[in-house]
């Protein structure tokens, strides 16, 4: 296992999907650092107590939780005095062409995790599954792109090998070349 990956915790029942953020050594074993992927939640674990997932693996988990994730958005946002909704769900969403950091993430239709509060008007939370990048808001995202390579770039994972990194710098000359 690397940085990068989604994993789950097996002493956990898998219950959490977690992005290894780094792996430290403690007393000679190897310990991941990990950051929930759809809940904001830091923990660590032994690398023996790790699963590596697929993005199979990850939609049944979400989709075996999505009741569980639907009643706390809702209790949240009913302990911080809101009277909304929450409705969770899996769907293919069109996302506009996006940067993050050096990539370029063409329009498409992406698979993405949704809480969606109230009437889904104003600033609600997305999470593109595959590869992982939440936001807040879409035409506002600001996702930390030092890791998305080792993300991005997996020569077995024929789901994600239609993805296209582009630069942003060579798009923009393109364009004045073409304009020319």
């Amino acid at each position: 296992m690397k940085v990068g990956d989604i994993v789950a915790r097996k002493s956990y029942n898998k219950d959490i999907v977690f992005k290894i953020t780094d792996i430290i050594d403690q007393n000679g074993k190897k310990i991941a650092i990990l950051k929930g992927v759809a809940f904001r939640i830091i923990a660590d674990a032994e690398l023996s107590d790790l699963e590596l997932l697929k993005p199979p693996d990850i939609r049944n988990i979400l989709m075996d939780n999505i009741e569980e994730v639907n009643n706390i958005a809702i209790n949240v946002l009913w302990e911080n005095g809101f009277d909304y909704e929450a409705k969770t769900m899996i769907s293919r969403e069109n996302f506009p062409d996006k940067v993050y950091g050096d990539y370029l993430f063409p329009q498409g239709n992406y698979e993405a995790f949704r809480i969606i509060i109230g009437n889904g008007e104003g600033h609600n939370w997305w999470c593109v599954m595959f590869p992982p990048l939440c936001f807040v808001d879409e035409t506002k995202g600001d996702v930390d792109s030092s890791n998305l390579k080792e993300v991005l770039v997996d020569d077995n994972d024929e789901e994600n090998n239609n993805i296209k990194c582009k630069f942003k710098i060579v798009e923009l000359i393109k364009d004045i070349l073409k304009n020319n």
